[in-house]
């Protein structure tokens, strides 16, 4: 019949040939779909793969932990959006204008006395109280030819004239102990830790500048002898910081010699921590925090090591969090809608803290406004977390779950901050030194680091004269004398 098919005759030698054709082309069929599928799955994954490459090659410090120092030199910052403000001071802002040293700090005064009078033209008087009539003043700093004081110590011989003896006097051993002074001295260790010079460069400073050439070891000596007088104040602070109810902390990798241990901030409202420790686990952190049971905000990132700080006592950093968010976002692939959420949010939540610390709401109205903000969020990442399609998203939904209170630990909580930013300037300056000098070459060349990293930012905190007091400190040193007070 017309339309169907032909059956096969079994006892026919062609028709079985047929048959075993189709079954070979069958087989070569199913076989070529495999591979097709095969091949498909590879293209897939080689896919995802391209673009996980493309978007680690997009990462710089604004959506990674990258400092920005990696950045490539044509790398531009993101443009900020326009203010609509002319550049300059705004309108109602308080200016700044230098005020004159007080008189105390003249040297010298040059006066210019008016000659003739204008009206007349006969001679004035050119005499009188110098205070006098003083219609303005203007006050010039200049280096003088010879900068320092310098003192030479002289011991002389005295021969009786009754019995012709010779008496020779000695030069105290408290002054042959030192080539300079107290205040120089610190001044020295003050460029060293805080104007990033080398020290080959102070000598050189010294050199041209002071007229006093002085050898290389002795920078590192007087170093010493600093780090020596400010060793009970370092004592003095850890136990500050270690009852302090707020801190944020931070931690840096550091150089020592052939070794390579970690630097650690503590900065609390009044005073600021630095330690140089063998590594970056729990071990080293209660070494400097001693008990880690004790009730306190600890703001910081989310590195493990911070992990036994139960959530209500946490706060963890919105700014690292904004980096994480761009990441994902960059990173496409179901991955950027956690990024762009997390990204919106995080705007939202900046703008309502700016608004608080404006004064612009109470904070139970910061409460208030920010709640549906949190409960949004919090379903977002449930819900990525089940039906993200991309593993990386999902992963990181679930690991900020597991802390998501320690978010807003700064809604609730007096003298919290939403980010880590406090540490991580604290931590700026030692950066740049260990960059400049590659970290130190001894044990108590980071003895000298730590001591006077904290007592110096310590009293930048109290509004103190830095300069003052490391003077201060290293004159009682030299005295046996206990040094001055860091806290009241």
């Amino acid at each position: 019949m017309d339309g169907e098919a032909e059956t096969p005759n079994p006892g026919c030698a062609s028709c079985a040939r047929l048959q075993q054709e189709v079954n070979r082309l069958r087989a070569k069929l199913a076989e070529c779909e495999g591979k097709t599928e095969g091949l498909e799955a590879k293209v897939q994954e080689l896919d995802a793969k391209i673009k996980e490459l493309e978007a680690r090659l997009k990462l710089d410090s604004t959506n990674s932990s990258k400092p920005p120092s990696s950045d490539a030199p044509w790398k531009q910052r993101p443009a900020k959006v326009p203010s609509g403000r002319k550049p300059g001071g705004q309108p109602n802002h308080k200016g700044h204008f230098r005020t004159g040293l007080p008189s105390q700090s003249i040297t010298k005064h040059i006066e210019y006395r008016p000659s003739q009078c204008q009206a007349c033209g006969k001679a004035l008087p050119q005499t009188g109280d110098p205070s006098e009539g003083v219609q303005a003043r203007h006050q010039v700093a200049e280096l003088p030819q010879q900068p320092l004081e310098i003192q030479e110590h002289r011991s002389y011989a005295a021969t009786c004239p009754c019995c012709g003896a010779v008496t020779r006097a000695e030069i105290p051993a408290e002054i042959r102990a030192h080539i300079l002074g107290p205040r120089l001295a610190a001044q020295l260790c003050w460029m060293v830790a805080l104007g990033h010079v080398s020290r080959r460069h102070v000598v050189e400073y010294l050199r041209v500048v002071l007229g006093f050439p002085v050898s290389l070891g002795s920078i590192s000596a007087y170093e010493q002898e600093l780090s020596q007088a400010l060793a009970t104040q370092y004592e003095a602070i850890q136990e500050k910081v270690r009852q302090a109810p707020c801190l944020n902390i931070d931690e840096t990798s550091w150089q020592q010699f052939r070794e390579s241990p970690w630097l650690w901030v503590l900065g609390a409202a009044d005073a600021v921590l630095y330690g140089i420790r063998g590594g970056r686990s729990g071990k080293q952190l209660r070494e400097l925090l001693g008990d880690l049971g004790l009730e306190r905000i600890i703001g910081a990132d989310r590195y493990a090591v911070y992990n036994w700080v139960p959530n209500a006592w946490r706060q963890l950093c919105w700014a690292h969090l904004l980096r994480d968010f761009a990441r994902l976002e960059l990173l496409g692939r179901g991955a950027e809608v956690v990024g762009s959420a997390g990204l919106q949010t995080a705007k939202e939540a900046f703008r309502l803290w700016h608004s608080f610390k404006q004064k612009l709401l109470t904070r139970e109205e910061l409460r208030i406004a920010i709640q549906p903000l949190r409960d949004e969020f919090q379903a977002l990442l449930q819900k990525e977390q089940q039906c993200s399609p991309n593993s990386q998203a999902r992963n990181f939904a679930g690991r900020l779950l597991r802390k998501y209170p320690a978010l807003w630990t700064f809604v609730e909580r007096e003298g919290v901050e939403p980010t880590n930013n406090e540490a991580e300037r604290l931590l700026r300056p030692l950066v740049q030194w260990r960059k400049n000098s590659y970290g130190c070459h001894s044990e108590a060349g980071c003895r000298f680091v730590e001591r006077i990293m904290s007592v110096v930012q310590t009293l930048r905190r109290q509004g103190r004269d830095v300069l003052g007091y490391l003077t201060e400190a290293l004159l009682a040193h030299r005295q046996g004398l206990a040094p001055p007070a860091l806290f009241a």
